[in-house]
């Protein structure tokens, strides 16, 4: 009775697979054992066909083959041995990065478990402080639950930085002010519009929850406050940019700084 094969648990999903399969069925993933016996077993089979043909004499060749057989059969081999080489290139670069998705399933759940409770006690900035330090390592934490929210504060930060800069600005008297507010103003423009994209469109790009949707409302506020007071502009002013900016974004006209500017500098803003 032929022996039963081992499975294992595939790292990146959970689910049981055959240890000698190169991929789960499930998710993709690659498995390091399974694929490395599968690429040397191939690699092995060439190493044979090599051999075999280097045993044969000339004078078997001349008697075997006409002269193109001979170039289409060593032309084969050589065709054979360079799949390899990009297989074995795509083997590497898979195999580097199965390491970004080295978490475990039980270590997944720790991790999202981990964030949680940080969302809960509203620690958005430990959030932000977390992602940076592991995310390059392993991308398995973008499947967070609240992922999308955490991108959105993320970029709520930037705003936060720079009304931090325009102070540190005008107390140095450094004559950067104006630069200072361009972004400040593209920055909470954009992060507005991109909110009120899933209030409209019903999530056309985040996936926001009731409560996630109710704390981001409440530090947009904040944002469209701080940009009220530092511009010195009317809270329908502002409505009005976020407007025009979403008209140009809808016509895939993209505002980057310059653009900004050139906007501002339109309707007397800078």
């Amino acid at each position: 009775m032929a022996e039963e094969e081992k499975m294992i648990i595939c790292s990146r999903c959970g689910a049981e697979i055959k240890e000698s399969q190169a991929y789960c069925n499930y998710c993709g993933s690659i498995n390091i054992l399974g694929a490395e016996v599968d690429y040397f077993n191939k690699l092995e089979g060439v190493r044979k066909n090599l051999e075999e043909l280097g045993d044969d004499s000339e004078e078997e060749y001349k008697k075997t083959f006409k002269k193109t057989g001979k170039l289409i059969a060593v032309s084969l081999i050589v065709a054979a041995v360079v799949a390899l080489i990009v297989v074995g290139i795509v083997f590497l670069k898979k195999r580097a990065d199965q390491k970004r998705y080295s978490y475990s399933y039980n270590e997944k759940m720790k991790v999202f478990a981990y964030l949680d409770e940080l969302y809960e006690s509203e620690k958005y900035d430990e959030i932000v402080a977390y992602y940076e330090e592991n995310a390059k390592n392993n991308y398995q934490i973008y499947e967070w639950q609240h992922d999308d929210f955490r991108w959105l504060y993320d970029y709520h930060t930037w705003v936060v930085r720079d009304a931090e800069r325009y102070e540190k600005d005008v107390s140095e008297k450094n004559g950067y002010e104006k630069d200072d507010i361009s972004w400040l103003i593209m920055d909470a423009v954009k992060l507005n519009y991109q909110f009120n994209l899933y209030s409209i469109n019903d999530s056309l790009i985040y996936d926001f929850n009731e409560d996630e949707a109710g704390r981001i409302k409440k530090f947009l506020d904040e944002d469209k406050a701080t940009v009220i007071k530092i511009a010195g502009i009317s809270e329908e002013t502002f409505d009005k940019i976020v407007k025009d900016y979403g008209e140009a974004y809808k016509a895939e006209d993209y505002w980057d700084i310059n653009k900004t500017r050139e906007y501002l500098t339109s309707i007397g803003l800078y």
